[in-house]
């Protein structure tokens, strides 16, 4: 396995890192993405091998639909919902735990997000190879809501291909709003999102403030984690 890594959450910012997501995955890069977002990037890259993650505890079903049709791999917490997982998951995909929690599973880090544990799992095979050096690329790490679209997914499997974001999910755009509680302090502008998204950005910049400078950090997003230890990129638009 490579140490070049493409996290892959669910932010707006997705939609214009879609040539960047090209040439990592020219580069031979391995592709973490978060659940929410598999329907869409499997969509619109299938010929990408997608280790998806899952850390959801509430019921849902929009894995099953795409485990047999497209090429992916499922890490899913210990304590997800059984049904939101395809039949046989413990056999032909891997279960793994959070820190501090008992049993024979693999142990992963969370800040609060799923974004962070795929960080952690992607620093874990960095250390563990023979150069202990290795690239990060965060692609669709907002951590709030851009333009007013939705961080979420494109939930209806007869919805036409879009941009991914801009789906028929309004109600789960005011619902966010409705939740948030949070700011995010940006060049000078407040930025509404949700507490939850806030608290797990400012785990996830404590978080590589103790990686090494070996891993080489890279995000996409004109918001993301703004830590001066990721390198932040201006996506290619052609």
């Amino acid at each position: 396995m490579p140490n070049l890594f493409a996290l892959i959450a669910a932010g707006p910012s997705l939609d214009y890192s879609l040539l960047e997501i090209e040439s990592l995955h020219e580069r031979g890069a391995v592709f973490l993405v978060a659940d929410s977002v598999l329907q869409g990037f499997t969509q619109r890259f299938p010929k990408i091998a997608a280790n998806v993650f899952t850390v959801e505890k509430r019921r849902h079903a929009y894995l099953k639909r795409w485990w047999d049709k497209y090429h992916i791999s499922i890490y899913s917490y210990r304590g997800s919902d059984n049904r939101n997982l395809p039949r046989g998951i413990p056999l032909r995909g891997t279960q793994f735990k959070l820190l501090g929690e008992e049993g024979d599973f693999p142990a992963l880090y969370s800040p609060g997000t799923v974004l962070g544990v795929m960080l952690s799992f992607a620093v874990e095979k960095i250390l563990a190879s023979r150069g202990q050096s290795g690239e990060v690329h965060f692609l669709g790490a907002d951590f709030c809501y851009i333009d007013n679209q939705v961080y979420s997914r494109l939930i209806f499997p007869h919805a036409p291909l879009t941009n991914r974001l801009k789906t028929l999910e309004t109600w789960q755009l005011e619902m966010a709003f409705k939740k948030t509680g949070g700011m995010i302090v940006q060049n000078g502008h407040v930025l509404r999102t949700a507490f939850e998204l806030a608290r797990a950005r400012e785990n996830m910049r404590g978080m590589i403030e103790k990686l090494p400078q070996e891993i080489r950090l890279f995000e996409y997003s004109p918001v993301g984690l703004s830590s001066n230890k990721v390198q932040k990129r201006e996506p290619r638009m052609n």
